[in-house]
């Protein structure tokens, strides 16, 4: 995809519940600066209509709504079973139906009403996930190569374009690395020097010594000083989300 937006959509038939999640999913991916979009249903055949011809990243569903034959979780089943890339995550006042949403690979639940805190983890999960699950587009002349974004390792400025480096490839991109870094915003990568932008999750060592870090293979790279500490805080951010976000 050209431009990485998070398109997440809020199903449930109460208004305020849905407006309390808007405002607080809004005020974090304000925050973690991620382009977005989030839509507005009030039943889950809605929903399941609209993702058959938009792509959706993420679902917050309700599993009761007033509709005779409108259980949410007959509905999660029939999403994760046609659009497995999709996470759904439970939002319920009845913790007793949490059973019933691993049996439908739910992503994750919430309780309802929302919690702040438990909305930023959550979401925290969301993007790591998606990160694994996401691919880029890179464009070489007439050719294009479709890139999953968990393999790539690093990106580096290239005489006003991009390469991109993954586990076994290097690829070269018509994009400079600053249009680069507006895409992946969110997922996972930071800008550390005017050259490069990496991929935490695969980062092995930080060297304070000398404002470097290594990557997977030994690759060694120079973290300008201007960024060393903003590198640190949301290396540490990353690294708290990710050993604390595992399924």
């Amino acid at each position: 995809m050209n431009e990485i937006t998070l398109n997440i959509i809020l199903c449930d038939d109460q208004p305020q519940s849905v407006a309390t999640l808007d405002e607080y999913l809004r005020d974090y991916l304000k925050k973690n600066r991620i382009p977005y979009q989030i839509q507005h249903f009030y039943t889950p055949a809605e929903t399941y209509e609209y993702i058959k011809s938009h792509t959706v990243h993420i679902i917050f569903m309700d599993l009761k709504y007033g509709k005779k034959g409108d259980d949410g979780i007959l509905w999660i089943k029939k999403i994760h079973e046609n659009f497995p890339d999709t996470l759904v995550l439970i939002i319920t006042a009845y913790e007793q139906r949490y059973k019933e949403g691993y049996r439908v690979r739910a992503f994750r639940f919430m309780t309802k009403p929302p919690f702040r805190q438990e909305l930023e983890e959550n979401m925290n999960d969301c993007l790591q996930e998606l990160n694994d699950l996401t691919t880029i587009l890179l464009k070489q002349k007439k050719t294009c190569f479709s890139v999953p974004l968990r393999s790539v390792l690093y990106l580096e400025a290239y005489t006003g374009e991009s390469k991109i480096y993954t586990k076994d490839k290097l690829y070269y991109d018509q994009d400079s690395l600053l249009q680069w870094e507006k895409k992946l915003s969110g997922f996972s990568f930071f800008r550390i020097h005017k050259k490069y932008l990496i991929h935490f999750n695969y980062v092995t060592e930080i060297i304070t010594s000398s404002h470097e870090i290594i990557l997977e293979g030994g690759i060694r790279l120079p973290v300008a000083r201007r960024k060393w500490t903003e590198f640190l805080k949301c290396f540490m951010q990353f690294d708290v989300s990710k050993n604390t976000g595992k399924r």
